[in-house]
């Protein structure tokens, strides 16, 4: 019981296979914890895993980008309950996720055992990352392309213009470099190989 309740979820004693989520993350999950001994409770697949890794998997990607009101929104019951928007309930949060899953009785599955609660967005009160990088970026292009090209680390920001957290054009490539690396999206090019260049507007 304490166990269940910190992690969010309820335990089943479902099955599910890798075949009835769409998401690659998950599907790999599954994939890995499939076994002949178990039937998919959606497809009657075999071999198929137990319901509650799926369950685990995606409740810990909504906790990425999501968690409990409770954790730091006010609360008047006065003026309708949590002062924050936007906010969901579990169901409402699930069904945005709905691609995700094969059919709506396997959303309703994961839906039924994951712990009602009301949700927000993970760090509310503070600018979603995503956001902030790419605003950030276009802020760079801008300044590449209009101020200075090749000394854009020498520019400096006007600090009026930046909101708390948000990054200054000078300052991308130290966030956007780690993101390539971990990513793994450089490759190597043999000597010789032909590029182009191409302009784009």
């Amino acid at each position: 019981m304490i166990e269940q309740m910190g992690q969010g979820w309820d335990f089943t004693d479902g099955s599910v296979c890798s075949g009835c989520v769409k998401d690659d993350a998950l599907k790999a999950i599954l994939s890995e914890k499939e076994h002949a001994g178990l039937r998919c409770d959606f497809c009657s697949s075999i071999p198929a895993a137990r319901l509650d890794s799926l369950l685990e998997a995606f409740v810990n990607g909504l906790s990425n980008e999501y968690e409990n009101a409770l954790g730091g929104v006010s609360w008047d019951g006065r003026e309708g309950g949590f002062q924050w928007h936007p906010q969901w309930d579990t169901w409402e949060l699930a069904y945005d996720f709905h691609w995700v899953f094969s059919s709506e009785e396997l959303l309703e599955a994961v839906a039924a055992a994951v712990h009602d609660i009301t949700w927000v967005e993970k760090d509310f009160i503070t600018r979603r990352r995503d956001n902030v990088l790419i605003e950030a970026w276009d802020r760079f292009c801008e300044a590449v392309k209009h101020k200075t090209r090749f000394v854009v680390w020498l520019l400096r920001p006007d600090d009026d213009d930046l909101a708390p957290g948000e990054i200054p054009p000078a300052k991308i490539l130290e966030y956007v470099a780690p993101l390539f690396e971990r990513l793994n999206l450089v490759q190597s090019l043999p000597a010789g190989h032909r590029v182009w260049r191409a302009h784009t507007l």
